[in-house]
């Protein structure tokens, strides 16, 4: 450190020319001032921290020509503060003072004042501290450049910590919102601004108002019923360059937009991702000439961070934007496809009754496949229906408390006859009667089983065996009941287990592709069993079989 330094150098100079007293003083480089850093003796608290023109004083004297002074009559010298000593009872008779000199540039001055033994400065004394002054503004500059260089290392330290605490920050949200209210604080906070902006740009690169801080009500307004006025100013000038401005006095940029009344200086910079400007950030200051170009390269690396995360998050609210039409579209389309389906199913139902006279019995069989069709047809309305209500949350749900035997039974009523035709046998677990219930919606957990039961059925061979399985579990802590369908079937690549509950995906084993199906019912099970607060996953092997497993929360006892 400097200061320590500093004290050093005067103590070992008094010691070497065996003074009653001394001072180090520093050049200030930004008025040329010189400035008490250390002194000895009895004026030591009142000289601390004082500043010295060039040229005042023997301190000054010996800064402006560069040169070493010797005075060794002090009191009779116009040059020197008799003031000094009239605050204490310690007398100035003789001063040795000898700028610290650096390429023709000052770095300081140093002085030794009174020797113990009350003799003359000489020649001899002079040499002395030159020589041994030469050796401080070594020591002195080697101290400068280890701090700058500690300095320079704690503010990259702080801006990478910074970084990555922004990066943590941004990448736990896809909240366009709040992404740019967490990257505008961040800005504002490293760049000590005062006000600000984000400005984003839509697919035609036109300008609309999302994010700020502290500006006026009125430009507020304006800005809301006119975004192209953004176009203007120190942002259109940024959204036409693409490229970094800093503006020192705003009052002397023609194209200057007040939004601030305060404002003096604006940063503004381009948000840029993947090569493509996607908006500006502007930060304000009600300081002339507020950013360096420190500021400048800081901020530009963090909008490098935060424009990822802005694109990430506009592109989420794109994909999101267009899976709300197309679950909009697919519940409008089931609807209005529900009407005349329910209207062909009880014409068909009717003819079957015979109520309108007897049919042989081709038009019979006819009349049976056109009925099986509409069945299948209206259970694939129906599913997309469910898929469309789940993405939009809106799937209704009726939890209360629910016993799995009467879930179980219900559910075999609809599989048994499919595991017939294949000669499957259903095994369940004794005693689900004394299973505790679980909160669910019955009907849905109806919808589970049944998905899941009539799966294993399909896509296992003939004359196998399924398994039921349901026992209660813990899952963090929490009471679940964990249900598993096993099945000697076909099993299932580890490759199409990553995509297993994907919409409309069906995997391309031919075994498996010779049974119907829509790809939906496991996306809906998933759907399902996370509505009611449970996990579900697969274990397969191919050609060994498939269980799949989901947990349903028990009822809170």
């Amino acid at each position: 450190e400097l200061k320590p330094l500093l004290e050093l150098i005067l103590d070992k100079a008094i010691e070497l020319l065996d003074t009653e007293a001394g001072t180090f003083m520093l050049t200030i480089p930004d008025t040329g001032e010189l400035e008490f850093r250390v002194v000895r003796g009895p004026a030591s608290k009142d000289l601390l921290g004082k500043r010295l023109a060039i040229g005042t004083g023997l301190a000054g004297s010996a800064a402006q020509t560069g040169r070493p002074v010797i005075v060794n009559n002090v009191q009779s010298d116009p040059r020197w503060f008799s003031k000094v000593d009239d605050q204490s009872d310690f007398q100035t008779n003789t001063i040795l003072t000898m700028p610290l000199m650096r390429q023709n540039q000052v770095l300081g001055v140093l002085q030794v004042i009174n020797k113990q033994d009350g003799a003359p400065f000489n020649d001899e004394d002079q040499s002395v501290l030159m020589s041994f002054a030469g050796q401080a503004v070594v020591a002195i500059e080697n101290a400068r450049l280890m701090t700058q260089t500690d300095r320079a290392l704690r503010k990259s330290v702080d801006e990478l910590s910074l970084l990555q605490q922004l990066d943590l920050d941004l990448n736990t949200t896809l909240d366009l919102g709040h992404i740019l209210f967490l990257t505008l604080e961040r800005m504002l906070g490293i760049c000590k601004g005062t006000a600000g902006a984000i400005v984003l740009l839509d697919e035609e690169k036109r300008p609309y108002f999302l994010e700020s801080r502290a500006y006026d009500d009125e430009f507020e307004v304006k800005v809301a019923k006119n975004p192209e006025l953004l176009s203007g100013g120190l942002v259109g000038q940024v959204i036409r360059s693409g490229k970094p401005q800093v503006t020192g006095n705003v009052h002397q940029d023609p194209e200057y937009v007040m939004a601030n009344y305060a404002t003096l200086s604006q940063m503004t910079l381009p948000l840029i991702s993947k090569q493509e400007l996607i908006g500006v950030i502007a930060i304000e200051s009600e300081t002339l000439d507020a950013f360096d170009p420190y500021d400048v390269e800081t901020a530009y690396r963090v909008t490098n961070h935060a424009s990822v995360a802005i694109a990430n998050a506009i592109l989420y609210n794109k994909v999101n934007e267009a899976n709300r039409a197309k679950s909009e579209f697919v519940s409008m389309v089931s609807h209005e496809l529900k009407t005349p389906m329910t209207a062909i199913r009880g014409y068909v139902d009717l003819l079957l009754s015979g109520m309108t006279g007897e049919m042989n019995e081709q038009q019979h069989n006819f009349l049976d496949t056109i009925a099986a069709n509409i069945r299948r047809m209206g259970q694939q309305i129906q599913d997309l229906t469910d898929i469309s209500r789940i993405e939009m949350k809106q799937l209704h749900m009726d939890f209360t408390p629910t016993a799995l035997h009467h879930v179980i039974d219900e559910t075999m009523q609809t599989v048994q006859s499919l595991a017939n035709e294949k000669q499957i046998r259903i095994h369940l677990p004794e005693g689900l009667d004394q299973c505790p219930p679980v909160f669910a919606d019955k009907s849905r957990l109806i919808q589970v089983f049944t998905n899941l039961l009539s799966n294993a059925c399909k896509y296992s061979p003939s004359d196998t065996d399924v398994f039921l399985q349901v026992e209660a579990d813990e899952q963090g802590g929490k009471p679940v009941m964990c249900c598993g369908v096993q099945d000697h079937g076909y099993g299932i690549s580890e490759e199409d287990q990553k995509k297993l509950f994907t919409q409309f995906f069906r995997a391309d084993d031919p075994n498996i592709r010779k049974s119907k199906g829509t790809g939906l019912g496991l996306s809906i099970t998933k759907g399902i069993v996370e509505m009611h607060g449970g996990q579900i996953w697969v274990e397969s092997e191919v050609g060994s079989g498939t269980t799949f497993y989901f947990t349903i929360p028990q009822v809170d006892v």
